[in-house]
Formats: C-alpha cells, sequence, structure tokens
C-alpha cells in the first residue's frame, strides 16, 4: 500500500515538474519570438526614417549645410594630417641620414604611410560625431518638424528651448563617442583569442554600439517631453532593448559604409526613424522628467 502511494506522489511530482518545465519552455519561445519582432521592429523604423528623409526635399535642407561644414573641416583635417606627416617623416628620416638607401627609403616610406593611414583611420572615426555635433541644431529642428508632421503636440512649456535641445545632442553625442572609443578598447582582448575573435568582437561591437546609437538617437524625442536626466533615456531605452539595437544596429551597419556623403544623409534619417519609432513605444505617465 505504501509502495502505491510512494509510486502516486512520484508520478505527481514527475507531472508537476513536466508541466512547470512546458510553461517555462512555452514562456521562453515566446520571449524569444518577441524579441526577435522587435528587433525587426527597430530595423524596420530605420527604414521607413530613411525612406521618409529621402522623399521628403524639406528635411533635405536640414542636411545640406551641417555636411558643407562637416566636408570642409575633414577636407581640412586631411590636409593638416598630410602636412603634419610629411613634417614628422622628415624628422624621423633626419635620424637616419647615414643609412643605406634602401634602409632610408623603407623607414621613410613606413613613417609616411602609417601616419597617414592613423591620421585618416582618426578622420574617419569622428566624421559621424563631427556631424552630429556640428549638425545638432538641424537635427532638432528635423526631429520637431518630423513630430509635427506626425501631429505629436508637446507642451511648450516642458520642451526644452532650442538651443538647449542642441546642446543636449552635442553633449550626449561626445559622451557616447568616448563610451565607443573605450568599449573598443575592451574588446581588444577578445582579440588576441584564436579562433572566435572577430566574429565574436564584431558582433559584441555592432550590438553595443547599437544599441548606443539607438539610445542616442531617441534621446531628442524624449528630451523634448521633459526627460533631461541621462540615466531616465538609459532605463527608458533599455525597458525597449530590442527595438532599440534594431534600429541602432540597422544603422551603424549603414553608417559604417566608408563613404562620407553616405553617413552625412543617413544621420537625419536615423534621427527621423527614431522619431517613428518612439511611436512604436507604449506611453508612460510616470516617465521621470527633469
Amino acid at each position: 500500500m505504501a509502495s502505491r502511494v510512494d509510486t502516486g506522489r512520484v508520478a505527481a511530482v514527475a507531472g508537476q515538474v513536466g508541466r512547470t518545465t512546458v510553461t517555462q519552455t512555452g514562456r521562453a519561445a515566446r520571449r524569444t519570438v518577441s524579441a526577435v519582432a522587435e528587433f525587426g521592429t527597430g530595423i524596420g523604423a530605420f527604414w521607413r526614417g530613411l525612406w521618409t528623409f529621402v522623399t521628403s526635399p524639406v528635411l533635405w535642407l536640414y542636411a545640406v549645410v551641417p555636411a558643407v561644414a562637416v566636408y570642409l573641416l575633414t577636407f581640412a583635417g586631411r590636409a593638416g594630417a598630410d602636412a603634419a606627416t610629411e613634417s614628422l617623416t622628415g624628422w624621423a628620416v633626419g635620424f637616419a641620414e647615414d643609412w643605406p638607401g634602401i634602409l632610408r627609403w623603407a623607414l621613410e616610406n613606413t613613417v609616411r604611410w602609417g601616419l597617414t593611414g592613423l591620421a585618416y583611420m582618426l578622420i574617419g572615426f569622428l566624421v559621424v560625431p563631427l556631424t552630429l555635433i556640428v549638425g545638432a541644431p538641424f537635427l532638432v529642428l528635423t526631429v520637431r518638424r518630423m513630430e509635427r508632421r506626425l501631429g505629436e503636440t508637446v507642451d511648450r512649456r516642458d520642451r526644452p528651448g532650442w538651443l538647449r535641445a542642441s546642446g543636449f545632442v552635442m553633449s550626449q553625442t561626445i559622451l557616447v563617442t568616448l563610451v565607443i572609443a573605450f568599449g573598443g578598447l575592451v574588446l581588444v582582448p577578445i582579440l588576441l583569442i584564436p579562433g572566435i575573435n572577430v566574429l565574436v568582437a564584431l558582433t559584441v561591437a555592432v550590438l553595443v554600439n547599437g544599441f548606443v546609437i539607438g539610445l542616442l538617437a531617441v534621446g531628442p524625442t524624449l528630451h523634448h517631453r521633459g526627460v533631461g536626466e541621462r540615466l531616465a533615456h538609459l532605463k527608458y531605452v533599455w525597458r525597449r532593448r530590442w527595438p532599440t539595437i534594431g534600429f541602432g544596429t540597422m544603422s551603424v551597419l549603414v553608417l559604417s559604409v566608408p563613404f562620407a556623403p553616405l553617413r552625412w544623409f543617413t544621420i537625419p534619417a536615423v534621427f527621423i526613424g527614431a522619431v517613428l519609432l518612439h511611436r512604436k513605444f507604449p506611453h508612460e505617465p510616470a516617465l521621470p522628467s527633469s
């Protein structure tokens, strides 16, 4: 009799464990499907923003002025880098006057091409942050025009002034640039692991940078609603991390194309897409405000 009772209890416990496992598996599967769907929503918001920008000539005006300014700054930077490279190359070769010709030639070209590559790589890295900083006032105007087009009403008592909003975008850009640069240094040890180094480093870099870019792009829209605290921005976006990562990842992939004009005109599209993405987020009346 006792054996039957024990067997029944074991069967009941096993059944409960099985039902719990099935329930947990089902929840995990639903969360995975939901995350994938949200990730796709973020990607779609990017392309919708790009299409909206391409088909809205009025918005082009907000992109032209910063694009011209960044082009002139980039041109000046390259000219300065070339001049500095020639000066440093001459200084380095001066120490090798007594070397054989072939060694002096090798040193000269190594220094010249090494410094030139380093300078151009740095300029390429700074193109996007520089475009954001120079274009911050125009990006704010782009976001506000897009919000008006979509019929979104923001209480002017909560919305910061144009100059304050522009300063916020600039400061966010500087902070994000430092975070990305520091993150690149953190990824260096991963590059030393053979077999998985490149794949893991690229995946982590794209996803992390995607979240950071998404956070930056949604920032002006939140700032217009009186949310001035950066920690509040981070909490808000983290709760919607998968659409944000999808949006930011797509933005990073397009912005990583080494063609400066594409970057200049993709950045306004990113901020337009962020406005469209924000409309997909549920309204939170209790969102902390500054």
